[in-house]
């Protein structure tokens, strides 16, 4: 029915899916469990980290808004060669 090459290549490949398993299993089982650090409310309230609840929702509008929009624009032809926008 299969040619003994064929049975040879199935084999080998059965064999690298059943290692993959199996190192996955391993690897997952000797894991060290992830403990949180313990919040301290006296340390969470840096100015920064306020400011940045503030700011990020700012950022995201102007990033969805007006530099996407523009990124796309002068992704075109002719404002491609206008601004010497390239594709790296």
């Amino acid at each position: 029915m299969y040619s003994r090459h064929r049975k040879q290549v199935l084999g080998a490949i059965l064999r690298a899916i059943l290692g993959v398993m199996l190192a996955g299993v391993v690897l997952g089982a000797s894991a060290p469990a992830a403990w949180a650090d313990p919040h301290d409310p006296q340390e969470s309230g840096h100015v920064l980290r306020v400011a940045a609840y503030v700011v990020h929702p700012i950022g995201v509008l102007l990033d969805t808004l007006i530099f996407r929009p523009a990124h796309w624009l002068v992704h075109k032809e002719p404002l491609t060669t206008l601004f010497g926008h390239r594709d790296w």
